[in-house]
């Protein structure tokens, strides 16, 4: 749970006029469901590629928001990584092609 006395959010507690654009936090484990910036998300729906890739997220295996593969989910098991965090890259390729794939049909 994130809490205090200054002022406090789910991803931005305070914004001094930033705009804060295709970031996302999980207000299920938070606990916080306001935030000064993003937009607050379902733990399931922050272990879903389509919530990043609608937002333009470059992830690896899909060339529709860049080929730079900057990142990478295990569908329904964990967050967005960094590409360079899996354990094993072809793993977790297929396993995103595979769950992007199903997704869109």
């Amino acid at each position: 749970m994130v809490g205090g006395d200054d002022p406090v959010g789910g991803l931005v507690g305070d914004n001094n006029g930033g705009v804060v654009t295709a970031c996302f936090w999980d207000t299920q484990t938070s606990g916080q469901t306001r935030s000064a910036g993003g937009t607050g998300k379902t733990t399931a729906d922050m272990q879903t590629a389509k919530t990043f890739l609608d937002a333009g997220w470059d992830f690896v295996g899909e060339t529709a928001n860049g080929t730079e593969d900057i990142w990478w989910i295990l569908e329904g098991k964990d967050y967005p990584r960094l590409w360079w965090e899996a354990g094993d890259v072809a793993d977790a390729v297929e396993s995103f092609i595979v769950n992007y794939r199903s997704s869109v049909i």
